[in-house]
């Protein structure tokens, strides 16, 4: 039999007896050959998984045979490691006396006395300490023995380590003490202690929490009230203006804030953001807390830096039975933040229904209107919250529908919204329709801002590609037989967020055998510009050009107005990617190419810019024929100097005009309190 047969883990028949404790049997292997140092796959020798499950006389037996007491694992652990972590006195003493070295460390910075004080194994760590290891040893993280028993309760290796020169506040990479870690996980004896000896009740980690706020975050009442009684600091507030009261409302301990409240704490203090500790609690759609807070003097209508009350935040985040207890307590139901949304506004874009219906039994206002236009049906539109856009249009019939329409005057409706973003169920776009929602604008022309047809080109594709039959054809029905044909001829692919919809009075001004270029007025200044498709060397899909933030560049304002972009090619492979451009002066052509020039064609996330070149002083005579009037054209005297460092920057603003993204509802992330101890397990 082959004595050093391995399974697939790597064990040998040594490793298997050395294991279970088979002194004679290991002998025997030993006296026939077998690998004394042999190693699985994850480095362990006979004698370290002997040493771990304390089998002293095998350990004997190995040591005595030439096992080496200092092999690592692949992680850098020793038998000396293991046998302390697993409390193992007898065999930690042997290994110290066949020369186990005291203070090795693993890959993580820990050594042996970290392990047994970890776990709490008195015993061991005395006798690592009678035998010189280093008490204040640090782990790559900056935890000490002292940090990890205090971490885990074990009051007498604290006290052990606490009667020789250890140092009492020594903190870990993010600044946390052994009080900190003992406070944060509820360790009301050690935490004594550790007071009783002198740690600095005050002390705060690099982000500036106290031992009070852990103890508070965690909920641990009666390390909390020891804290207090030691004379913690109340009001101490973290780098984001953060108290103890902030941190025991947002995760919903009533007996701490209680505590708190009754020692002291400010209900309405405020943090960096505005938040007072009821925000936290109405964020996290904590009632009871929210309710205490009420009652000791909390403002119900108090405002974060960016206008939100109370009643926003728990609307924004779902939280009906806080809405519910903020209303009947009295809060202003229509209070509006900076940005002019109400609360209803929250809860729709959110798609809370619950919220929204009691928002609305409370009369709502629904028809108010923030500065940018966005109705709430306009917000679950938007974000396709189509339950929510069914209990709107259900309630308050064709008028919403025509107030949410006719707001974003500049911008499209919420049916054509409907059309493109999910799509929308053909249900909800009837109900829309029916309600008054048209694709047409009756103030404007036929082609609108062109916007309207790109955008339902996008749903109209997307829903081919898809399948879906009956939304293609409601697109159809909704557009009309005479725009649907315009659209279907429509050669423009592009994303959604680019400038069409800064555009108005577009209109066809030729076509060729490169396609059609049409001419619109941008709105700022009022001056036309010349619009023409990208036409790329590679084909791709309507979701791959969405996805892309290569392609753009439909007005290039760094050429003159009448400058028109008559095709562009990259060639794919080459660092950089070779770009042409092919640029017509409506009957001026000309080519450049970045390889053959050496010109620079910098990409930024709204397209290419185009190097050139500019036009010429004298404009070139045009067919009369033409309907671009150059009179209309951008007069480049008048254009302010822009410098070479700002050239994407009026780009990049154009090309910004998309839905507005969902609005951030968090307020205060949780304390950033690492796990203090990733190397070890406590038992």
């Amino acid at each position: 039999a082959d004595l050093n047969a391995t399974t697939e883990e790597g064990f040998t028949a040594l490793h298997l007896s050395s294991q279970n404790g088979h002194e004679d049997v290991s002998a025997l292997l030993l006296e026939r050959g077998a690998d004394l140092n042999a190693t699985t796959k994850e480095g362990v020798t006979p004698l370290l998984i002997s040493s771990q499950n304390g089998h002293k006389d095998v350990s004997a037996l190995l040591l005595e045979r030439g096992a080496d007491p200092n092999a690592t694992t692949n992680e850098g652990v020793t038998p000396l490691h293991i046998s302390s972590e697993k409390g193992h006195r007898d065999v930690s003493a042997l290994l110290l006396e066949r020369g186990a070295d005291l203070n090795a460390t693993t890959k993580g910075g820990a050594t042996p006395l970290h392990w047994s004080s970890c776990n709490g194994h008195k015993d061991v760590s005395a006798l690592l300490l009678e035998r010189g290891a280093d008490l204040n040893a640090t782990s790559e993280e900056g935890l000490t023995p002292l940090h990890l028993s205090s971490q885990n309760g074990h009051e007498d290796v604290s006290a052990l380590l606490l009667e020789r020169d250890v140092d009492l506040n020594a903190t870990t990479e993010k600044g946390a003490t052994p009080l900190h870690l003992s406070s944060l996980n509820g360790r009301v004896d050690v935490s004594a202690l550790l007071l009783k000896r002198g740690a600095d009740l005050n002390a705060t980690t690099l982000e500036g929490f106290t031992s009070l706020h852990l103890s508070s975050q965690n909920g641990h009442v009666d390390v909390s009230a020891l804290l207090l009684k030691r004379g913690a600091d109340l009001n101490a507030t973290t780098q984001n203006g953060s108290t103890p009261l902030h941190l025991s409302s947002q995760n919903g301990h009533v007996d701490v804030s209680a505590l708190l409240l009754e020692q002291g704490a400010d209900p309405n203090a405020t943090s960096k953001q505005g938040a007072t500790p009821l925000h936290s609690s109405c964020e996290k759609g904590h009632k009871d807390v929210s309710a205490l807070l009420l009652r000791e003097g909390a403002d119900i209508c108090a405002t974060t830096c960016i206008g939100q009350s109370p009643l926003h935040i728990c609307s924004s985040n779902g939280h009906k039975e806080v809405v519910d207890l903020l209303l009947s307590r009295g809060a202003e139901i229509d209070i509006a933040d900076e940005s002019g949304f109400t609360a209803i506004h929250d809860a729709c874009q959110n798609g809370h229904l619950d919220v929204v219906k009691a928002l609305a039994d409370r009369n709502a206002r629904i028809d108010s209107v923030p500065l940018n236009g966005v109705t709430p049906l306009y917000s679950a539109c938007n974000n396709g919250k189509w339950d929510v856009v069914e209990f709107l249009i259900v309630r308050y019939g064709r008028a919403v529908v025509e107030h949410s329409t006719h707001q974003r005057e500049n911008d499209f409706s919420p049916l054509i919204c409907n059309a493109i973003r999910r799509p929308a169920p053909v249900a909800i776009l009837d109900l829309l329709f029916v309600n008054g929602a048209s694709v047409h604008d009756t103030e404007k022309t036929p082609f609108r801002t062109l916007s309207q047809l790109l955008f339902l080109k996008l749903g109209h594709v997307t829903a081919k590609q898809s399948g879906d039959a009956d939304f293609y054809q409601k697109i159809k029905e909704l557009l009309g037989t005479e725009m649907f044909s315009q659209l279907e001829q429509m050669e423009v692919t592009l994303r959604q967020n680019l400038l069409h919809s800064e555009f108005e009075d577009v209109a066809e001004i030729g076509s060729g055998s490169y396609g059609k270029v049409f001419k619109g007025r941008w709105k700022k200044n009022r001056e036309w510009y010349a619009i023409k498709r990208l036409e790329p060397k590679e084909r791709f899909t309507v979701e791959n050009i969405k996805q892309e933030s290569d392609w753009g560049g439909l007005i290039h304002r760094d050429l003159a107005a009448r400058n028109i972009l008559l095709k562009y090619n990259v060639v794919i492979g080459s660092d950089p990617p070779r770009t042409v451009a092919k640029i017509s002066d409506l009957g001026l052509a000309s080519e450049k190419t970045s390889a053959a020039t050496g010109e620079q064609f910098p990409l930024h996330s709204s397209g290419w810019r185009w190097g050139g070149p500019f036009p010429p002083d004298e404009l070139p005579s045009v067919p009369t024929s033409s309907p671009l009037n150059y009179n209309e054209s951008i007069d480049e005297k008048k254009r302010p100097p822009r410098s070479r460092d700002s050239e994407g920057t009026d780009a990049k603003r154009l090309c910004r005009h998309s839905p507005p993204p969902p609005r951030g509802v968090r307020l205060s992330p949780p304390p950033n309190i690492p796990n203090m101890n990733p190397y070890f397990h406590s038992t």
